[in-house]
């Protein structure tokens, strides 16, 4: 263990960048003093069927050290960074993970200029676009912000080789090779091909993600008309190593009040590939609506997407996510799905939930051009915070297909419990 540990603290300090970003928060922080710091431990334990009549137990534990430090006394120029570490346990294919990472590591500086606000930030950070589907992630990077009354505009540059692939998963295989996830082509909504999809290497405790460039450009008017929010997005994805495979996105959306207490959101994103030669172009659309009264709140949503409609091809974004609640890792791709969503909170400290959602496969037959229902989906949760620093959850999922298939239906039962200090 010792080993690995030096090995992984030297892998560590080969990454320049971050050795800067550290010493220049302390260098030149006229602030050191003031240094704020804590710690979080987590236990997420999980009982999910899988199979005919079996269960699994998936435990996951993790605990972090994270420390922030100001410039100045506005609290906008500062340097932040958190230590983690996570230990996974799969029961059912008896495979245990641990993974040791920098989850932020970030310079943040901000300066106003009469009306003019800009913005910087400059190392490892969370960064998600407008859809929160297709790159929702942490990047080593920059980006830059500039805020008026009148409009919001960011530009932003990442690379993600120095990430650890334990904890970030990345789509590595085109469109093209997605399969579908029952078996038979045109039967499931799709997902990678296990055979060509980069696996990390789960008996490391650091294992460097693969080498994409980033970039982003966004322009966004919060009050073009009645509070009406307009945004245009532009991101782009690039293989460094490998067959050259390029993706770019290009997202319009939408949002603000409707009426009263109801809000809506609606997004719309094409979709540039281009892989070994082969250059398609497909859709992820979505509207989500809320209404809030006193305690509750009630939403509608939809999502989709596109299989091979018209001249559609398979969607696929940058950061793998799963779509539903199933035992296989429905991308967002050849997929619809609409549902309803309830929260209430009974008191200050506690929060209760439920959704629900019917799927459709939108990659079904031969060609993978067609809509068809292929399940319903539900989970209800119970969030509670009995202590400023001690947090309790409860959630329960259900995802039932059309045929009732082994592979694919899940029910699950979880308890999360997260101490902070």
């Amino acid at each position: 263990m010792k080993n690995i540990v030096f090995d992984v603290l030297r892998k560590i300090r080969l990454n320049s960048v971050f050795c800067m970003i550290v010493s220049s928060a302390f260098f030149f922080s006229p602030a050191v003093f003031a240094i704020d710091f804590g710690g979080i431990i987590s236990n997420d334990s999980s009982l999910q069927s899988y199979g005919k009549d079996e269960l699994k137990l998936d435990q996951k534990n993790s605990a972090s050290f994270w420390l922030r430090t100001p410039f100045d006394k506005t609290g906008e120029n500062y340097f932040a960074g958190e230590l983690i570490y996570n230990f996974e346990a799969d029961t059912q294919n008896e495979e245990y993970t641990n993974a040791l990472d920098f989850n932020l590591l970030e310079l943040a500086f901000a300066k106003k200029f009469d009306s003019l606000k800009c913005t910087m930030n400059i190392g490892r950070f969370y960064f998600s676009d407008f859809t929160g589907n297709i790159l929702s992630q942490n990047s080593d990077g920059v980006k830059i912000g500039l805020k008026t009354n009148l409009f919001e505009l960011y530009a932003y540059g990442a690379y993600t080789g120095l990430l650890n692939s334990l904890n970030t998963e990345i789509i590595t295989t085109s469109p093209e090779t997605f399969v579908s996830a029952a078996g038979s082509r045109g039967d499931a909504p799709l997902i990678e091909n296990p055979s060509l999809s980069y696996s990390a290497d789960k008996d490391r405790i650091y294992d460097f993600a693969q080498k994409y460039a980033l970039s982003g450009l966004s322009f966004k008017m919060p009050y073009l008309f009645k509070n009406q929010t307009a945004g245009l997005e532009f991101l782009g994805a690039f293989r460094l190593q490998d067959e050259s495979y390029v993706r770019m996105y290009a997202t319009f959306m939408m949002e603000g009040p409707v009426w009263k207490s109801l809000y809506y959101n609606v997004s719309s994103t094409l979709g540039f590939v281009e892989y070994d030669g082969e250059k398609d172009i497909s859709n992820l659309s979505k509207a989500r609506f809320d209404y809030f009264v006193k305690n509750w709140s009630f939403g509608l949503n939809a999502v989709y997407a596109s299989g091979k409609q018209g001249n559609l091809s398979a969607f696929t974004g940058f950061t793998k996510e799963s779509s539903t609640y199933s035992l296989q890792n429905f991308l967002y791709s050849g997929i619809l799905k609409s549902g309803v969503a309830v929260s209430f909170k009974p008191m200050e400290n506690m929060l209760l939930s439920a959704e629900s959602d019917v799927v459709f496969n939108a990659a079904a037959g031969e060609k993978n051009d067609g809509i068809e229902y292929y399940g319903i989906q539900y989970s209800v949760g119970m969030a509670y915070q009995i202590k400023s620093d001690f947090h309790l959850g409860l959630v329960g999922c259900q995802f039932i297909d059309k045929d009732n298939s082994d592979s694919v239906k899940k029910t699950c039962l979880g308890l999360r419990a997260v101490f902070a200090f």
